[in-house]
């Protein structure tokens, strides 16, 4: 019963190389006996009563010469060999052999074979795990069973007809079940009959369909090339997928339809709402109605909305070419396959998105305030999600603000200096207006105010600028004044004396 160890040592080139490795030497193992010596599939492992059983040494079982399982030392006469996983293709035949091993070498058969026998049913796994509760749902339910059995398939205390595929798979249509409006999931369990109900069984999961004309969509338009991304969520279709993964701790496969056509990349976010992306449907401008499948596509139900396709919208011209920033400025897009959709906006690449009027299906127009300077691209989306293409806009520094004009009194026969003070420097080719009367900065005084000679004149006017020479100008919303000269006729007194007693006649 003792078990030696040696170290196993390599010798090469005239030199003992330690191979680091030990030899077991054990006492030979027998066997006398099985239990039981008829398996079934329902049969999970046999005991082996003999002698030479170590757990120094692992033993392995094989099982008709192909499947192997490692042995279970309960002591040094008994130990238990766990049947392979893959039962099914070992119990063949009626007749299975059996051995042990210690190095997968050297074999001791058992001198007593199995035998197999095929008369118990069990139940695997099935798949789908969840469907709606109106029933319906085509189940494949995998395990062993028999061709010739009347087999039915159980959800909850609802009975089936199964319909037997092969001997590791039939497939079932689950029963409807009434569910409270305000009930989410329900889970059941699934059994098969023969002769008798095997014990063996899985959990289906029903869930509730009544929210489906609760859904939120993010949009029920989208181009006709497809790829418009489309999320579906709302509370009640999170309590679903919520009520599922905590009842069941089942992973929920959306699989989203666009009328006969599946949308790509239909998923689960960790907001609990479902997005996907809709296929295309090119030269096809009709509307059709969304489903939706938390199986797999096994079974779809309606969400009560249609999505509209429509042409993906091109930009041909943006006017003005050029804006200021800082202003609050017009433009109009010219291009083509423009909607007045409720999401119609113009985008000014990543700054800012203005809501458009959709003036044509040729034009657009939109107000923008830009905040940056440089060139930004501007495209179009008509929904909100798929854009068009993109155009180039020149967004120039803006334009400074008259922020004071001293004095605003002028003389009415002209040659008032008056001074202008803007919000920062003047630009090349500022000039100022009034009526008539145009003149160019005299003088700049310190890096934002400039001076001005006004000219003659008698009704008040307003003071126009402009900051490109004359091109165009803006009302400052400040108006001169052109009052009389005075003129002095006499000073009284025209004497007055100093506290010391001097006399001035300055």
């Amino acid at each position: 019963g003792e078990i030696y160890a040696y170290p196993l040592f390599l010798f090469l080139n005239g030199i003992w190389i330690d191979s680091e490795q030990k030899v077991y030497f054990h006492e030979p193992i027998h066997i006398e006996s099985l239990a039981p010596r008829v398996i079934s599939h329902s049969v999970e492992s046999i005991l082996v009563h003999g002698s030479g059983f170590s757990a120094v040494v692992p033993i392995h079982c094989q099982f008709n010469h192909s499947s192997w399982s490692t042995a279970v030392i309960i002591s040094n006469k008994t130990a238990k060999c766990p049947l392979p996983m893959d039962k099914a293709t070992v119990l063949t035949g009626e007749e299975l052999s059996f051995s042990l091993t210690t190095n997968k070498v050297d074999f001791i058969k058992s001198p007593y074979p199995l035998r197999y026998s095929n008369d118990d049913m069990y139940l695997t796994h099935i798949n789908p795990k969840i469907g709606p509760s109106f029933g319906g749902t085509r189940t494949d339910v995998y395990g062993y069973f028999k061709k010739n059995a009347k087999m039915k398939c159980m959800f909850g205390d609802k009975t089936t007809r199964a319909i037997y595929l092969s001997n590791n798979h039939i497939q079932c249509i689950s029963s409807p079940i009434f569910m409270e409006e305000s009930g989410r999931v329900m889970i059941v369990n699934v059994s098969v009959s023969g002769s008798h109900f095997l014990q063996q069984s899985a959990g289906f999961i029903y869930y509730s369909t009544h929210f489906s004309n609760d859904m939120e969509i993010s949009t029920t338009h989208g181009v006709t090339s497809g790829g418009t991304m489309v999320t579906i969520g709302g509370k009640h279709l999170t309590d679903v997928l919520d009520g599922i993964k905590n009842i069941g701790n089942v992973a929920v496969t959306p699989v989203v339809k666009f009328g006969t056509n599946l949308a790509s990349n239909s998923r689960v976010l960790d907001s609990n709402s479902i997005v996907c992306n809709a296929p295309s449907r090119d030269g096809d401008f009709s509307s059709v109605p969304i489903y939706l499948s938390l199986n797999g596509g096994v079974d779809f139900f309606p969400l009560n909305h249609q999505f509209h396709y429509y042409e993906k919208p091109s930009i041909t011209k943006i006017v003005p070419l050029a804006i200021e920033a800082e202003e609050i400025v017009e433009i109009i897009i010219y291009g083509n396959n423009f909607l007045p959709l409720i999401d119609a906006s113009c985008v000014l690449g990543s700054l800012s998105t203005a809501r458009a009027e959709v003036i044509s299906d040729t034009e657009i127009r939109c107000i923008v305030l830009p905040t940056v300077v440089g060139v930004i691209m501007v495209f179009v989306t008509l929904n909100g999600v798929d854009i068009s293409n993109e155009l180039p806009l020149a967004i120039r520094d803006s334009a400074p603000i008259v922020l004071a004009v001293e004095p605003v009194f002028v003389s009415a026969s002209g040659g008032t200096v008056v001074t202008v003070t803007l919000s920062k420097s003047a630009r090349p080719g500022t000039l100022i207006k009034l009526s008539n009367f145009t003149a160019e900065p005299q003088e700049h005084i310190g890096n934002s105010s400039f001076t001005f000679t006004a000219p003659s004149g008698s009704e008040p006017t307003h003071m126009l600028i402009s900051h490109n020479q004359g091109h165009s100008f803006v009302d400052t919303m400040i108006e001169l004044q052109f009052l009389p000269d005075l003129v002095i006729y006499s000073v009284r007194p025209s004497v007055f004396f100093m506290n010391d007693g001097g006399r001035n006649e300055d």
